[in-house]
């Protein structure tokens, strides 16, 4: 390329050109030498990145640069072999573990690392390629050690309350969790979709209101659970259920009737509500709101709402109100009923592109993330003299693979 600087700046910059995936190989050699870590970071990363470039890059001593670096499915042997060896900076190491290029006789060396998440990254590797570590039968490798080294797996993980609070966490290890004298952890392990059922069956029971409360906002709670507490003393376990999706629609037919607007509110805005409970909850001013944006609210509900001239914030939010009425809402008054429409999946394309011209830049940054947003309005927007909505347009459109023109 032989205007590479033009090339930079026609991509809005340095940080832009970096992470544009057609960048050519001269302009991100040119990049590999900026002052910016997080620039140099996405050279590092960049399949089109040449060779000899991401060798100079191994040198850097900067560790965004290198974890990104051991990213890069395109590394040359004698790269992946250097960064494996990486000091002071074992992330670098982890994610050379994690790497589809690094060969397995790296793999073996890795798993001898003396930091234990760099050790179980290579376990994991070695797993998946069906390698197994030592040539010993039976060994711990990645998919098994949770199971027969848990408190090892847990350590290398952060801790028990690290570990209760990841979603990635597996069934086995969370049921251990869940009998861990802190709340705190019992409480991660009851948030979690992938705790067995038995397991959020027992901890409904927990002593603690944040456990107990925590199994209640779980969608994967079973019945059980959900209808012992639904008479749970304290309140906000009770909202919790009622606002629960898997919660029996007669259990929230029971609690839309609390004396507690919280509770009744929180019914309200169930989409698992029956449609007979919504219309009542429509009529009353204290949960009408939340049955304004319940996707589940029947359309002539909804109407009714907005030829009252009322819940318009509701409205907005809603993916279910009538587009007609979200192109009238795009003209309200109130700057936050407008930016809700914008980033509603349901607004047409007319209502959005007049959005554009909204003189809240807000309005407008939101609008720019809708995904019906048309590409000629982007394209428009990339032009702006606020910065913060012209960079956001040229992100959008770069996200969908348009150009500015």
């Amino acid at each position: 390329m032989k205007y590479p600087r033009i090339w930079i700046a026609s991509r809005r910059g340095p940080w832009l050109a970096a992470r544009d995936p057609d960048a050519p190989p001269e302009v991100l050699a040119l990049l590999a030498r900026s002052r910016e870590c997080m620039v140099r970071a996405k050279v590092a990363v960049h399949p089109n990145t040449p060779v000899d470039v991401l060798r100079k890059l191994a040198n850097d001593r900067t560790v965004q640069v290198l974890e990104e670096l051991a990213k890069n499915p395109a590394l040359p042997l004698d790269v992946i072999e250097k960064l494996a060896t990486q000091e002071p900076f074992w992330e670098a190491r982890e994610f050379i573990a994690k790497n589809p290029a690094t060969p397995v006789s790296v793999l073996r060396k890795l798993k001898q690392d003396l930091v234990v998440r760099v050790k179980l990254a290579a376990y994991d590797a070695l797993d998946a390629r069906s390698e197994v570590p030592w040539g010993e039968p039976g060994v711990v490798s990645g998919k098994k050690i949770a199971t027969k080294y848990p408190r090892i797996w847990i350590a290398a993980h952060g801790g028990p309350e690290v570990v209760a609070w990841d979603e990635n966490t597996p069934p086995e290890i969370l049921a251990i969790l869940a009998n861990d004298k802190e709340a705190g952890v019992r409480e991660g392990v009851a948030s979690q979709r992938q705790t067995p059922a038995p397991i959020l069956q027992r901890l409904a029971a927990d002593e603690d209101d944040e456990v107990a409360a925590a199994v209640a906002y779980n969608r994967r709670s079973p019945m059980p659970a959900l209808i012992a507490l639904s008479t749970h003393p304290i309140e906000a376990v009770r909202i919790a259920v009622a606002g629960n999706p898997n919660t029996h629609w007669t259990v929230i037919q029971k609690l839309s009737r609390s004396e507690a607007r919280p509770v009744r509110y929180a019914a309200a805005g169930n989409p698992s509500a029956p449609e007979h409970v919504l219309r009542r909850l429509a009529k009353d001013s204290e949960t009408s709101e939340a049955v304004a944006t319940n996707e589940s609210t029947p359309v002539d509900v909804l109407r009714d709402f907005y030829r009252g001239g009322v819940r318009a914030d509701g409205l907005s939010k809603n993916p279910n109100t009538p587009t007609d009425i979200l192109a009238k809402l795009a003209e309200h008054p109130d700057r936050f009923v407008r930016m809700y429409v914008g980033i509603n999946l349901s607004t047409p394309a007319s209502a959005l592109d007049k959005l554009a011209e909204d003189v809240e830049p807000n309005v407008v940054l939101w609008m720019i993330l809708n995904p019906n947003t048309p590409i000629k309005t982007l394209r428009r927007l990339a032009k702006s003299e606020v910065t913060q909505v012209r960079e956001r347009a040229v992100e959008e459109l770069g996200r969908r693979g348009a150009g500015l023109e």
